[in-house]
């Protein structure tokens, strides 16, 4: 496989995940929705929560290890690093594949039940948790990879190749946090105790992941609009490794502490309050900084508008999580918000760096450009709404995992909240509905421009 081959399989990987969310969602939104539920397929609390795990690990889980892996293999690709026929790629490609069958296949299994833990939930079935390992193992190989890759000249010479480097020791470490909680698990727990020790500790790490990613993509974007680096690349690199070094103590935790005890389950809550602070905000300070010296954000320019909507919605995903009590629809909404800034940011990068990288054809014509435009605003107030009513209903006492009648949307003011969310969720689905269609048709199109592959990386 070339590398070429490498990062278009990787982009197609994380569009179909994507867009297999993006169904599920539907089906998600339309159980919570009032009225709506009354008429949904899947609003019965078994089938609606069999649909919650689909999506999270969807959303969460497959789309940002993908976008890992397609991050990774485009530096490899722009640093010129010849690996023979990189076979490394090829098995990691072929392990996702697999992954995802075995990730999928068991939503239609009766006997795969739901286990609505944190983090990585779960369909108890051997071919779900099999899918999980060979997913988990194949960003293993592709982030060893990158990190012995570190090596070569040409990638150190590259910040976006030490920024990756931080981003894959973080999974390394949340991919230790797993195994180091599987080994030492007592026996006798039910299925959703079980997962939630696996997962907790490793899950907290993957918020330092995804917040690399969130990074990567502001620097990225930033030089995109000003045509000017962000930051000076060391302190751009002390900062991702001050990330990357935060979440150290996570593995050594369980050696200090009982998995099962609660000083153990408040060290990570701990660790990600205060070892998530410093890197974002310096990046998010520099680019205010940024604004207020050179201006060039510009409302009909999609750039701008996914950066300034990223930056808001992480500092509302803050706020939110300062005033989480409990554990009501006011959690999701604190983490709907965080994802939505990352995937606003995502979606320009693959635009802006990854499609065009691939030899993609332009978006051209008024329309195509205008419906380019619109996806950020639709997504980004979509996003916004959705989470904002989420935390509304949260404070109303709407829990979290429910649906249909469940939820007891029993005053005016927590039906107006859902209608709210449902409003916003509709908005942020659609957007990305147009978003996974318009990066399909420009990857699978012929262009003149898409590179020849070749039998090694040249």
């Amino acid at each position: 496989m070339t590398a070429y081959g490498e990062l278009r399989a990787w982009t197609l990987i994380s569009l179909i995940a994507l867009a297999l969310s993006g169904v599920i969602v539907i089906a998600v939104l339309a159980a919570r929705v009032p009225v709506i539920y009354d008429f949904a397929l899947w609003s019965d609390p078994p089938t609606f929560r069999k649909g919650l795990v689909g999506h999270v690990i969807f959303s969460f889980v497959v789309w940002f290890l993908s976008v890992a892996g397609t991050l990774m293999a485009y530096a490899r690709l722009k640093a010129d690093i010849k690996d023979g026929r990189n076979l490394v790629g090829l098995l990691a490609i072929a392990l996702t594949s697999l992954g995802f069958a075995g990730l999928v296949l068991p939503t239609f299994m009766p006997s795969a039940l739901p286990s609505l833990n944190n983090y990585v939930p779960i369909l108890n079935d051997p071919l779900y948790y099999g899918g999980l390992i060979l997913l988990f193992s194949s960003l293993a190989l592709i982030s060893l990879r990158h990190l012995f890759s570190l090596k070569s000249a040409s990638m150190r010479a590259s910040s976006l190749g030490y920024a990756l480097g931080a981003l894959a020791l973080i999974y390394l470490v949340a991919l230790g946090c797993f195994l180091i909680a599987r080994f030492q698990i007592p026996d006798g727990l039910d299925d959703l105790a079980f997962n939630e020790l696996i997962f907790w500790g490793g899950g907290h790490v993957l918020q330092f992941f995804n917040t690399a990613i969130l990074i990567i993509c502001w620097i990225i974007i930033a030089r995109r609009i000003w045509n000017s680096d962000l930051l000076n690349a060391r302190i751009f690199a002390l900062l991702m490794l001050v990330l990357a070094l935060s979440t150290l103590p996570g593995p050594v935790s369980y050696f200090l502490m009982e998995l099962t005890s609660t000083d153990h389950k408040t060290f990570f809550t701990e660790m990600l309050r205060y070892g998530l602070v410093l890197p974002p905000t310096a990046v998010g300070l520099a680019i205010l900084l940024k604004l207020s010296e050179k201006g060039g954000l510009r409302l009909g320019d999609y750039l701008s508008v996914a950066l300034l909507t990223s930056l808001f919605m992480f500092n509302l995903s803050g706020v939110f999580g300062l005033l989480l009590d409990g554990s009501d629809t006011r959690v999701p909404a604190h983490y709907h918000a965080a994802i939505g800034s990352i995937q606003i940011v995502l979606m320009a990068v693959y635009f802006q760096v990854i499609l065009p990288e691939l030899g993609t054809p332009e978006i051209t014509g008024k329309w195509g450009k205008r419906m380019l435009l619109a996806q950020f605003y639709m997504y980004g107030i979509g996003q916004t709404i959705h989470a904002i009513g989420l935390f509304l209903a949260g404070g109303h006492g709407v829990q979290r995992k429910t649906s249909g009648a469940d939820q007891a949307l029993d005053s005016v003011e927590k039906k107006i909240a859902a209608g709210v969310f449902g409003l916003g969720g509709g908005l942020a689905i659609l957007a990305g509905a147009i978003f996974v269609i318009m990066a399909l048709r420009l990857l699978l199109k012929k262009s003149p421009n898409a590179p020849i592959p070749v039998k090694s990386v040249t």
